[in-house]
């Protein structure tokens, strides 16, 4: 049996004169994308949160955007969020500098006048699609999300890609299919999964005399626990699904049972009438066809000088002694006006 992830095709879901639309796909290849507990006898195959921080910061350094703000609501794991992007920063030091300029919790509208007087032009959201309702409306009452404002927004905003009308247009975000098929779909990998598990364990000589019979029972007879269930999580974890695209990683977890790489898609919030998808069309805020600076507009220059003495000074010789003052000049001849107009 081939060892392969599945793929579901790409869908556009149109809402009004609005849509997301994919032009890109970023792999992130993470050994520790996971903040769960070290006794969680967990494989996740959905794309971890630390996943899709490092997604958004690629767009930033894809564009130089060098400085950034993040915006939160109070949604589970809107913590993790910020120091998973923190953590990113540290790890990327060495190849590109990001600078947090401000780190926004939004629990009411007046939150946002934070980003109003700052330098920030570049916005990292995690909330809810409600919330993010909410958030962005604020936001273009504050004036912070026009031409030269760009938000960055998480799955949790996208969700099932049918955007609200207040959502800006040119907002960019990152997203993997959540859809009711590609659930269904994801059970053939887990299956795949769970059978190489069980033939690792049954093929390793060590394990001869263990069973993965549980001997547990909801009729409350048998043990409380299985014994043989973290060695059995071992091999599960260890375990390489071939994907059945040429190229496509390989599905692998890491030691907290996420996986090792995961594939998400880039989308750009553009008027439903352009099907293009393209990275050269990419619709910005405000319209635009080039991306905003990410750093504000200067509006003022001051131009100063440095005094400094002649080059070249001319004075009559001493007096007395026919010389250059201070010995550091050179006689010059000089010639009368008359000879000079003749």
């Amino acid at each position: 049996m081939k060892r392969g992830l599945l793929q579901t095709p790409s869908k556009k879901f149109k809402q009004g004169s609005m849509h997301f639309a994919s032009y890109g796909h970023i792999f992130k290849n993470r050994d520790d994308s996971h903040r769960a507990s070290q006794s969680s006898l967990q494989l996740q195959l959905a794309p971890s949160l630390e996943h899709q921080t490092a997604a958004m910061l690629s767009i930033l350094e894809r564009y130089k955007w060098h400085q950034f703000s993040i915006v939160t609501s109070q949604i589970a794991g809107h913590d993790d969020f910020v120091q998973a992007i923190r953590e990113r920063i540290l790890e990327m030091q060495d190849v590109f500098k990001f600078t947090i300029l401000n780190a926004v919790l939004v629990t009411k509208p007046s939150d946002l006048s934070e980003l109003v007087n700052s330098e920030s032009r570049v916005v990292l959201l995690y909330c809810t699609k409600e919330e993010a309702l909410s958030i962005l409306s604020a936001a273009a009452d504050y004036q912070i999300t026009g031409e030269n404002y760009v938000w960055v927004v998480a799955q949790s905003v996208i969700e099932n890609k049918m955007p609200y009308q207040q959502f800006p247009i040119g907002m960019l975000g990152v997203h993997f299919d959540t859809s009711m098929s590609s659930l269904v779909k994801e059970i053939t990998t887990a299956i795949k999964v769970y059978a190489y598990g069980v033939e690792d364990f049954i093929n390793d000589p060590r394990n001869e005399r263990l069973s993965l019979n549980t001997q547990l029972s909801c009729e409350g007879a048998g043990d409380s626990r299985w014994k043989v269930g973290d060695r059995f999580f071992k091999y599960l974890r260890n375990v390489s699904v071939e994907h059945t695209e040429e190229g496509k990683p390989n599905i692998e977890f890491t030691p907290d049972g996420v996986l090792k790489a995961a594939e998400l898609k880039i989308l750009n919030l553009r008027p439903a009438a352009n099907r293009q998808l393209r990275w050269e069309e990419v619709i910005w805020p405000g319209g635009s066809h080039t991306p905003p600076q990410g750093v504000p507009e200067k509006f003022h220059m001051r131009i100063t000088f440095l005094e400094e003495p002649p080059y070249i000074n001319v004075a009559p010789p001493d007096p007395i002694t026919g010389k250059c003052s201070i010995n550091r000049g050179v006689l010059c001849r000089f010639a009368a006006e008359t000879d000079m107009s003749g």
